[in-house]
């Protein structure tokens, strides 16, 4: 697929960077399959503030590549 959007939940992000510029890797589970966990690397701004473990998400992808994580409103507790 060229562009497509999951539902997700983060289980988990790590600030980082890499040559003095902010990155956040986050880990994370598609909604419809929570048994599945992945990984991607974006830049701070392909992410909202706030952002946190147990944020559903709505994860951005082209090509296979991670672009952007859109908050969708709900906490999966």
């Amino acid at each position: 697929m060229l562009k497509e959007a999951r539902e997700a939940i983060v289980r988990g992000l790590v600030r980082i960077a890499i040559h003095d510029q902010p990155y956040v890797q986050i880990t994370y589970s598609p909604l419809d399959d929570q048994g599945k966990t992945l990984q991607a690397r974006v830049g701070v701004e392909s992410t909202y503030p706030g952002l946190s473990e147990g944020d559903r998400v709505t994860v951005h992808s082209m090509m296979n590549v991670v672009t952007k994580f859109v908050a969708s409103g709900d906490r999966d507790e």
